[in-house]
This record gives structure tokens, sequence and C-alpha cells, in this order.
């Protein structure tokens, strides 16, 4: 610290001691500031991560749902045609179940 006073006791000096404070400073402002963005951009990495598996659990519980409907509906077809003594042939029967391409 006394050597920074000589300089600041000179006309050059002034320059260079304020140079000295000045450069550290600004590379604790930009460190801190990188910091800063960094949190930024993981906190939204984040965010989206999260709302990328939201959605992904909503589409597979859609798809569920779509698969349960379409078994309770073959499921509807079969009881009325037994209710109704009504055969199908095997090609439509696994054409019902789903076994068909």
């Amino acid at each position: 610290m006394g050597f920074l006073v000589q300089l600041a006791a000179s006309e050059t000096g002034v320059i260079i001691v304020a140079t000295d404070l000045l450069l550290p400073t600004v590379a604790l402002l930009y460190g801190g500031l990188m910091s800063i963005l960094a949190a930024i951009d993981t906190y939204e990495w984040i965010k989206r991560r999260r709302e990328a598996k939201a959605k992904a659990r909503e589409e597979m519980a859609i798809a569920k749902s779509r698969e349960e409907g379409r078994e309770q509906g073959r499921e509807e077809i079969v009881a009325l045609l037994k209710e109704h003594d009504i055969e199908l042939p095997p090609e439509v029967l696994r054409r019902l179940n789903g076994d068909a391409e």
C-alpha cells in the first residue's frame, strides 16, 4: 500500500494507481456478471426441461386414455354382437382387436 501512496504523489503515478485499482475491479465485475448470466441460463434450461417433461407426460396420458377408450369400445361391440348372437369371421375379429395391419 505504501508503494501505491508513493506513486500517487507523482503526476504519472496517479494514472498508474488508478489503472492498478481499476483493472481488478473490472475483472471482478465481469466475473460477477458472467456468473449471474450463467445462473439465468441454467434456470431457463431447467425450466424448459421441466416443461418438456410435463408435455411428454401429458401426451402419454392422452395416448393411454385413447387406448383405454378404444379398448372399451371394442368390448362394447363384442358384447353387443354376443347379445344378438352374431358371429364375425376371424379376419374381422382380428381387425376389431387391433391385430391387423
